[in-house]
């Protein structure tokens, strides 16, 4: 995959992530009995997991590409 490609799929995946702390601060404030070992909270921190493992991986991908590209032209 190309830099560019990388790059916006960690910002749609940071969009992603802005909106599942929507949804958490939702599940919260929409139910007073809301407890944090419901399956909804534990699912959607599964997904928060995951998509930050992901974009890290994908951040770590495009560091090097711009490092590889650095030492090419001897910056």
């Amino acid at each position: 995959m190309d830099k560019e490609t990388l790059i916006k799929v960690v910002a749609m995946i940071d969009a992603r992530l802005s909106k599942e702390d929507l949804n958490l601060e939702w599940a919260h404030d929409d139910n007073p009995d809301f407890h944090e070992s419901m399956p909804e909270y534990n699912f959607i921190l599964g997904q928060r997991f995951g998509l930050n493992e992901l974009r890290e991986y994908l951040q770590l991908a495009i560091d090097a590409d711009v490092a590889a590209m650095e030492s090419n032209t001897g910056e």
